[in-house]
């Protein structure tokens, strides 16, 4: 009887809000802009409002319009304003036929980008700093303790400056967020599109309000319940990333990009000789010290980093000739830019308030290094990053 109230009391508690009015408003590049104000607390509906940022990219044939798809591009953390900006024009994305009948719409998720957002610094400078003096994710355990500290550091940091919203950035109340941008746009149910953490959100959507649905699309779907507890009681022994097996997934793909590479030949920058070999010598050399060209340094770490940032294949070419200098070069790069946006501290604060997580140190230690034997280069990442 639980799980047939469940949806009935949240479908409730939603349909006694107004719809928040959208103003759109031309914002470059055939895109519209607006913002929504919804409730800050679900609980208490009539106090506090925060506002959510929504782009849309209007459907081409408007007298044929079927109504809006709505897309969650993933992460939690990633901005929707800035995702289909980059990809809302991708014929193999959103097709023709799709443009043609659908307004496409995105937005930041409550404690996202544009929207109310999880601010755990009073300023960018201060921001970059932080992040910037960082510990690397450790190559062993000796680093581990200052990892750990400086991670402590970012989430007392965030409980003391981040507000009101750090409490109420769950999936379930995007997913009621998404119930009255539903409604705003006037279309009688949902049709939506999910891509990783986005079918968490479509699930979750699905779950509270079962008869609003026309259509879904899941794009590697998650695995919700270990994402959610762990199964069989996981939850609080077991880290996030290694439940879902996210270390094998890295590797595979890795292993993918190498074989690709191979198979393009002079077209891909890591081609020649033998791509596995020559990733097995920039990984062993870096571990006994970081490489450097032009005056730019990457450590271990900062290649593992860098290798499995895999999933936009867009940037795969960028990938490939980074490995290829530091292949040939006595020194190499940096590890990274500035960081210059809340995506850290959003998908933190999201993961956390969806997510059940040991809270023991020693679990993520035990964990970095039977994972590291188990999936070599990218079991460790997967654990603490």
């Amino acid at each position: 009887m639980a799980v047939v109230a469940g949806p009935a009391v949240a479908s409730a508690s939603v349909d006694s809000i107004p719809a928040p009015k959208l103003s759109w408003t031309g914002c470059s590049d055939g895109f519209q802009c607006a913002t929504a104000s919804v409730p800050l607390d679900y609980d208490r509906p009539a106090g506090a409002k925060i506002d959510l940022a929504l782009i849309k990219l209007p459907a081409t044939d408007p007298t044929h319009k079927i109504g809006t798809l709505f897309v969650n591009f993933g992460g939690p953390g990633a901005s929707g304003l800035q995702r289909l900006r980059e990809r809302g024009k991708w014929p193999w994305l959103f097709s023709d036929q799709l443009r043609a009948r659908f307004d496409v719409v995105s937005w930041d998720p409550r404690g996202i980008g544009n929207s109310t957002a999880v601010r755990c610094f009073d300023t960018l400078a201060e921001q970059e700093s932080f992040f910037g003096s960082f510990p690397e994710m450790p190559g062993d355990p000796s680093g581990n303790a200052a990892f750990y500290a400086k991670s402590k550091e970012l989430a007392d940091r965030c409980q003391a400056k981040a507000g009101p919203i750090l409490e109420h950035v769950s999936t379930a109340n995007t997913a009621r967020d998404l119930e009255l941008l539903r409604r705003a746009v006037g279309d009688a149910k949902l049709t939506y599109h999910g891509i990783s953490y986005g079918t968490q959100l479509g699930a979750t959507y699905a779950n509270l309000f079962p008869n609003r649905i026309r259509a879904m699309v899941f794009d590697g779907t998650m695995d919700f319940a270990g994402n959610a507890t762990g199964h069989d009681g996981a939850g609080k022994t077991v880290p996030l990333d290694t439940r879902q097996d996210v270390a094998t997934g890295i590797s595979q793909t890795f292993d993918q990009f190498l074989r690709l590479c191979t198979e393009a030949g002079p077209k891909c920058a890591f081609s020649s000789g033998d791509p596995t070999a020559k990733w097995t010598a920039i990984t062993a050399r870096a571990k006994q010290a970081p490489i450097t060209v032009d005056g730019e340094t990457w450590t271990y770490s900062g290649i593992i980093n860098a290798a499995a940032d895999l999933s936009d294949s867009r940037g795969w070419p960028d990938i490939a000739s980074l490995l290829q200098r530091l292949y040939e070069a006595p020194q190499a790069f940096k590890a990274g830019e500035p960081y210059t946006a809340n995506r850290t501290e959003a998908f933190n604060a999201i993961q956390c308030s969806d997510s059940d997580v040991p809270t023991d140190p020693a679990i993520y230690s035990r964990y970095a290094e039977s994972e590291d034997r188990r999936v070599p280069y990218f079991g460790r990442i997967a654990v603490l990053t």
